[in-house]
């Protein structure tokens, strides 16, 4: 996957490069982050940038070896999932929706947050909530986006335990932070995350990509911050407040889901699928290898015999694959504003990830029953 996309190799490495810098000064000159250096990560993401470190020169390929590995522990921990749920539906979008995603998934370390969520999924089925919170709070500490995880645990047995679980884990994580001198610029993971503008590849920022296109005064500029590129200039301010808004809808709708599974608790996978498709699709930034992060709930949720969301995943894994064409392989043709074809392929992909999400609500709405029970 490393090796094909020879068109686009930089922007691709650009990430484990910083990585392997990162790595570098943790392994070699003890720096830490948040203490001796702003880290726009969660703690936990250390755990998986840090270790290919011991050998700088061969950092790349060490970590794409670590993420391989990750990977075949998703594909694993979905297998026996599925053997638990009845389905192995969740098997095969995972193993072809990452080969349509591409090399980003090798790339970056968003497969690990994946594999937790994927990990909280099989822990619950398995009757093991403790170990369920314990996977939540892991994901949490490594990429923030698993907290979405927690809408299952109102459906599932062993809530306690499962809370505890979560708490333990996160307590002890930043509990290490503080103590080696890093709990100052701990808050900055969130500031980081608020403070970012309109990024170019977000289903809002869609219409104003198109524009530029057609000559009018947009303007595609990087944010050296998080190294994405942000699109800026007349109709930004009101694209955010739109995003922004939307955002807050979807969340009430979340909440009406929620309320409506309750007569079929066994179908939280499938909320918490959907509800990650719509944190997705209405967020102000939709980086790449965000789709892994649907890939993962998705697939999970299709583990369980009967889901309705297969038809949501296909669109899912097409989007992936014309994903993949916007990057790595024409993404300097997007950020530096030439050419139709990536503009093209970053219109339908985001056509196909909102209707994707209109539709999971609308089949997991359609499965529950009408009658709530007393």
């Amino acid at each position: 996957m490393l090796w094909l996309p020879r068109v686009g190799r930089r922007t691709i490495a650009s990430d484990v490069r910083l990585y392997g810098r990162w790595a570098h000064g943790i392994v070699t000159w003890g720096r830490v982050p948040y203490r001796d250096f702003a880290w726009e990560y969660p703690p936990g993401a250390a755990l998986f940038i840090t270790p290919p470190g011991v050998s700088h020169a061969w950092y790349p390929t060490l970590f794409v070896f670590e993420m391989v590995l990750v990977d075949l522990l998703v594909l694993v921990a979905l297998r026996r999932l599925g053997m638990r749920l009845g389905s192995d539906r969740g098997v095969a979008l995972w193993i072809f929706g990452v080969l349509l995603l591409g090399p980003i998934v090798l790339a970056r370390y968003d497969v690990a947050a994946g594999l937790f969520a994927v990990l909280f999924a099989l822990a619950l089925a398995s009757g093991a909530p403790f170990a369920a919170g314990v996977a939540l709070g892991g994901g949490v500490v490594t990429k923030l986006w698993p907290l979405v995880l927690a809408l299952a645990v109102p459906f599932v047995p062993g809530k306690r335990r499962l809370v505890a679980g979560f708490l333990l884990t996160v307590a002890v994580t930043v509990l290490a932070v503080v103590a080696i001198g890093g709990g100052r610029r701990l808050p900055a993971v969130l500031e980081h995350q608020a403070a970012r503008g309109l990024q170019v590849e977000s289903v809002a920022a869609t219409p104003l990509v198109v524009l530029e296109r057609m000559g009018r005064p947009i303007d595609i500029s990087l944010y050296k911050a998080s190294g994405s590129w942000d699109v800026t200039g007349p109709g930004t301010s009101f694209a955010l407040s739109v995003s922004n808004v939307v955002t807050l809808a979807a969340a009430g709708l979340v909440l009406v889901l929620a309320w409506r599974v309750r007569s079929r608790p066994e179908a939280h996978l499938d909320l918490v699928a959907t509800a990650m498709l719509l944190v997705v699709v209405t967020g102000k930034v939709l980086s790449p290898q965000y789709v892994t992060w649907l890939l993962a709930v998705l697939a999970a949720a299709l583990c369980r015999r009967g889901s309705p969301l297969w038809p949501p995943a296909v669109l899912v894994a097409v989007a992936a694959l014309l994903g993949q064409v916007v990057y790595p392989v024409l993404y300097r043709d997007l950020v530096n504003g030439e050419g139709l074809v990536v503009v093209t392929a970053l219109v339908a992909r985001n056509v196909l990830l909102v209707v994707a999400t209109a539709l999971a609500v609308v089949r997991l709405w359609r499965s529950l029953p009408r009658e709530q029970p007393a």
